[in-house]
């Protein structure tokens, strides 16, 4: 029997960067009465995850940063994976010597290198995606990204890791050409730092973690603390940096949006996130439970 249900949030829990569906908070609830776990597992940082719970009055665990932190339902720390600062250094070293802007989600803030420019492509990009939106949807939607993504500007790895105490949980990097710019990186990364994970969550990012902060590891971590096996947990996705925890679930299941590589992985394939995927996928799972 399934006891701890875990789920991605962009593109899987949520309908667009901060909604919830409302059927998905319907199935929420239902599997808190039956005294069943739900834990949100979020490439994004606690600060990023939580806003979108807050807007459905949800409080709930969350896993963030694709692994590197877990927090319980008191907001308090219960498990923490950070990227140690030479790495750092000399990962950033790498991108500025191709000339590709980095993102440091860390301990004191998000700090993105030359982020005015990345905002200004990132918004201009959703003006054309979402041409089909009036221009109040339109607004409104570049006001939830903005909140998103929000970030300090800075321009050398120096400024932000020269900190005190700063402790270094995800990097990002970011291109409008996709996995086809990112092959060479993501291959120079696998064969130089072994100690990292590298993953996306979008078309156009590179999700990168210390090895150990894996979605799929962090549920198991929960899962433990709950006094669970892996056999006991479900989870949900739709991107390649949900794969861990999709394949070492006893229940792994893929969004009808994802990728076929992520489908691949899964027991079983949902609807999509605009059509309440996760709702669907509980109620079938508790319907076979029964």
């Amino acid at each position: 029997m399934i006891k701890l249900f875990a789920s991605d949030m962009d593109g899987t829990l949520l309908t667009n960067h901060v909604e919830i569906h409302k059927n998905n908070v319907k199935a929420i609830r239902k599997l808190q009465k039956l005294g069943k776990h739900f834990i949100v597992c979020t490439g994004r940082d606690y600060l990023q995850a939580n806003f979108a719970l807050e807007q459905a009055n949800l409080h709930l665990p969350v896993i963030a940063m694709n692994g590197a932190q877990i927090f319980d339902k008191k907001h308090d720390i219960i498990w923490e994976v950070t990227i140690p600062h030479d790495t750092v250094y000399t990962l950033l070293d790498y991108f500025d010597s191709i000339d590709l802007d980095w993102q440091l989600v860390t301990s004191e803030g998000n700090f993105r290198k030359n982020y005015a420019l990345f905002i200004n492509k990132v918004i201009e990009r959703k003006k054309v995606e979402r041409n089909n939106l009036t221009p109040e949807q339109l607004k409104e939607e570049i006001k939830q990204l903005k909140i998103l993504l929000e970030a300090t500007d800075v321009t050398t790895s120096e400024e932000v890791l020269s900190i005190p105490d700063i402790k270094v949980f995800k990097i990002i990097v970011s291109h409008e050409d996709g996995p086809t710019y990112f092959k060479p990186i993501r291959e120079h990364i696998n064969q130089v730092h072994p100690n990292l994970v590298v993953t996306s969550a979008f078309y156009t990012d590179l999700e990168i973690n210390h090895k150990d902060a894996q979605k799929g590891i962090a549920v198991a971590h929960y899962a433990e603390t709950l006094g669970l096996s892996m056999k006991q947990t479900f989870a949900i996705g739709d991107n390649f940096n949900d794969v861990s925890m999709i394949h070492d679930a006893g229940i792994g299941v893929a969004m009808g949006n994802a990728p076929e590589a992520v489908k691949a992985v899964a027991d079983f394939v949902t609807d999509t996130n605009v059509n309440g995927g996760v709702a669907k996928a509980i109620w079938r799972v508790l319907e076979e439970e029964k």
